[in-house]
């Protein structure tokens, strides 16, 4: 019996001496070669959030996108759509996740706006006085920009590979332009000499339903700070990844899907005084001549806050990795000061 205690006692002390002996079966070796995979990896099973990692992707994002108002006669509504392509830098610290980077941002959107009526008194060309009105519905104001984006943010790496990420992201318009649509209809009456409204004479230019459309240049933002949130799924797709053997001749591949919002802090409503319908006096039957500019950037918008907003889904690809190297925890006690090599 007291041969096996003293057995079993000296091969529980073994143990340490051996995970040491394979912990270091790489370095030790230097450059040698070793065939033997398990003598090749460095032994303990880890997951790819151990130890400071350096990683390098690029990001692919596909949003809905609304500019938010809160004129009384202007819709947040049909909305539209944006699409991002960033380059980013990702440090990771155990679960300590920080991220910073360079997108470019496309967004197409829409507001719509209510329907008006404009009057004015007018004399035919017999010298009898009328009234014409313009009725202008369903107009539709479109904004169309490219963004450059600098997000800096921070986060957790939480339950397996789950992710949150929130941070400020300024966001710098490159170009725009702006396009406004409308249907105009035009009709008389005669208040003092004929009973009845007069309506489809195109020849006295009186005429119905006509779809009308002009352009201009873009809204001028100013420097917009962005509040983004982002959470999703980080999969690993290499031989470092979740609960793998570590090896230091692999790439540190990662593929994240994450929901995002990023939400305008800024009043962006820009400072001009554009008309929003305009009707030349001498022309005022030509509707070819007719010109709207988009409502955030007329008279009528001033003293409101507009703000923009995305929400969506991004696809993340981080295609090179860089860990630090590590100390091994084990050979302290020993003395021996040698480290992982850097992979």
């Amino acid at each position: 019996m007291k041969r096996v205690l003293i057995y079993l006692i000296f091969s529980l002390l073994s143990v340490p001496t051996f995970a040491q002996t394979r912990l270091w079966s790489s370095s030790l070796e230097g450059e040698k070669k070793v065939k033997d995979r398990s003598l090749s990896s460095m032994g303990l099973r880890t997951t790819q959030y151990d130890g400071v990692h350096h990683l390098i992707g690029i990001t692919l994002d596909g949003s809905y996108s609304a500019l938010f108002n809160n004129m009384p006669n202007v819709a947040h509504s049909p909305g539209g759509y944006g699409v991002g392509l960033g380059l980013h830098y990702a440090y990771l610290n155990g679960k300590l996740l920080v991220q910073a980077g360079a997108d470019v941002r496309w967004q197409d959107v829409q507001n719509r706006v209510n329907d008006i009526t404009l009057e004015r008194t007018d004399i035919d060309t017999w010298g009898l006085p009328f009234n014409l009105k313009y009725d202008m519905v369903n107009r539709l104001d479109r904004s169309r920009n490219i963004y450059v984006e600098v997000p800096l943010q921070v986060g957790f790496i939480m339950v397996g590979g789950c992710y949150i990420l929130f941070g400020p992201k300024l966001n710098f318009q490159l170009w725009g332009n702006t396009a406004s649509t409308n249907i105009t209809t035009t009709t008389a009456q005669y208040p003092d000499r004929y009973i009845g409204l007069f309506e489809e004479m195109d020849n006295h230019g009186i005429r119905k339903e006509v779809p009308l459309s002009t352009t201009h240049d873009r809204l001028k933002f100013k420097l917009d700070v962005m509040a983004s949130v982002e959470l999703g799924y980080e999969f690993a797709i290499s031989t470092k990844g979740y609960r793998s053997y570590r090896k230091d001749d692999t790439d540190d591949f990662r593929l994240r899907i994450g929901g995002f919002v990023d939400v305008g802090l800024t009043n962006l409503m820009p400072k001009d005084n554009n008309l929003l319908y305009y009707i030349p006096e001498e022309t005022h039957y030509d509707f070819g001549l007719f010109d709207f500019h988009h409502v955030f950037s007329t008279a009528e918008a001033q003293g409101y806050s507009l703000h923009n907003i995305f929400t969506g889904v991004r696809l993340s690809f981080f295609f090179y990795g860089y860990q630090s190297q590590e100390k091994c925890i084990l050979c302290g006690s020993r003395g021996i000061q040698q480290k992982y090599r850097k992979y």
